[in-house]
């Protein structure tokens, strides 16, 4: 059985926040390898276990604020997911 297999028999449910595919898709290999943090690009993921199959996820990013010449912000984004 191929890894991407497992992967996708795995399935995520948001509980509250918001995940993108991608971030999913992100999540989905972390939980495979027993990782609890990790970067991706230009973002850091950690993992908190919170028992009976659901996790929290942070998200943490430099995001661009709003407006002409506004600077980037370090922002912290939570989701809670249950794992089936």
């Amino acid at each position: 059985m191929r890894l991407m297999d497992l992967i996708n028999e795995m399935k995520i449910k948001v509980l509250s926040g918001h995940l993108t595919a991608k971030d999913k898709k992100i999540v989905k290999q972390m939980l495979d390898k027993k990782m609890d943090s990790g970067r991706v690009g230009k973002a850091d993921y950690f993992i908190k276990n919170l028992g009976k199959g659901k996790y929290e996820i942070t998200q943490r990013m430099m995001d661009v604020g709003i407006g002409l010449g506004a600077k980037k912000v370090l922002r912290n984004y939570k989701s809670k997911i249950q794992v089936k």
